[in-house]
């Protein structure tokens, strides 16, 4: 968009009448309402649920309004970290006795305080012995936890990734850990690099190894056809199963409690 054109763009909640359903989009990691309304300008707005809100005059089109998105999403992102409207809000107070999700098995969290934050698995009890020091609150715990989820996922792909480029004779250049929240895991060919999702930490081991055999896979074939699908299949013939219940999966971190979530 023209200068002239970015500045009556402005990011304020506008006033008209919407046209139309409302579309939910997702537009890298948010997740994005999208309204055409009888407005003057482009608005974008933050929501405490942690979605953002488009709404888009009937003069602009649908590309123009997503490329204004995505020039936008720097101060999304610098906003939602000041307000606090994003989608990884807190959803427990992380005291005893609420639930924890990690690498597919519910534990239950036992919260002490103590000088610094620490955590131990009590795996034969399913429990997880959380220490938090006093005065922190439950976004300073959510974050301790996530960075735990993250540590117990690295490990388990510093096993996995090695196993499966010796299985299938496929080599990466690299992999990491971000938190996308639209995709499981990412191949870029050109490169060789693998990015996993942090939010795998909460899958059982067999859907984490699924993930990785499919992004290795996309070394050799870029593209979702017949041939890609056949090598995933020559080395798992489950996958379209796992692949099912891993279509079905849309929690995010920090993971839900089943009372809060059915799976």
């Amino acid at each position: 968009m023209k200068n002239s054109s970015r500045r009556s763009a402005r990011t304020r909640v506008g006033q008209g009448r919407q046209l139309g359903p409302t579309e939910t989009l997702l537009i890298d990691e948010f997740v994005v309402n999208y309204r055409r309304k009888n407005i003057r300008n482009l608005v974008i707005r933050l929501r405490e649920d942690g979605t953002v809100d488009l709404s888009c005059p009937l003069d602009v089109s649908r590309s123009q309004a997503l490329k204004f998105f995505k020039s936008r999403e720097a101060w999304i992102r610098i906003h939602q970290e000041k307000t606090g409207f994003t989608a990884d809000r807190p959803v427990r107070e992380y005291k005893t006795g609420e639930t924890y999700r990690l690498l597919g098995k519910v534990y239950r969290l036992e919260v002490i305080s103590g000088g610094r934050y620490s955590s131990r698995l009590r795996s034969d009890e399913d429990v997880i012995v959380l220490t938090v020091p006093p005065g922190k609150t439950a976004v300073d715990t959510e974050k301790y936890m996530i960075n735990m989820s993250a540590r117990h996922l690295r490990r388990l792909l510093e096993e996995l990734v090695p196993r499966w480029e010796e299985l299938t004779g496929l080599q990466c250049s690299g992999w990491s850990i971000s938190r996308m929240r639209s995709r499981w895991g990412v191949c870029a060919p050109s490169t060789g690099k693998l990015r996993f999702s942090i939010c795998l930490s909460q899958l059982p081991v067999e859907e984490i190894e699924y993930v990785v055999l499919h992004e290795l896979a996309h070394l050799k074939h870029p593209n979702h056809g017949k041939g890609f699908w056949d090598f995933i299949f020559s080395y798992m013939p489950e996958a379209e199963y796992i692949r099912g219940r891993l279509r079905n999966k849309i929690d995010y971190l920090p993971p839900q409690s089943d009372a809060e979530h059915n799976m």
